[in-house]
């Protein structure tokens, strides 16, 4: 009879025990570890002579930069008030051409 099973054994099913297993924990207060500090890696200081020449090289690279871009400022004013003066010579030319051109 056990071999043969009927439909209503088919589906029962068995509820087994479930143990939960929760682990202790350490309490803080016991025993607080004490974190290792890293040491901190000191930066090697330079001469002062390295220093000194670092920092003359650096203002010396601003002042050429300062001097590029003012040449560049002036260049560029230049060229406008030329395209300027050959609008007004040509409209002097011939204003038809140009009339609807405005300054």
């Amino acid at each position: 009879m056990d071999d043969q099973e009927t439909p209503s054994q088919k589906d029962t099913f068995e509820i087994s025990k479930i143990q939960i297993i929760i682990p202790e924990c350490a309490e803080p207060e016991e025993a607080p570890k004490k974190k290792k500090k890293k040491k901190k890696v000191k930066k090697k200081k330079l001469p002062p002579p390295v220093i000194l020449t670092r920092s003359l090289a650096t203002a010396l690279r601003l002042i050429n930069h300062q001097q590029v871009e003012e040449k560049q400022r002036i260049k560029e004013i230049e060229i406008r008030k030329k395209a300027l003066e050959q609008k007004e010579k040509m409209l002097k030319e011939c204003p038809e051409r140009f009339s609807r051109l405005i300054l």
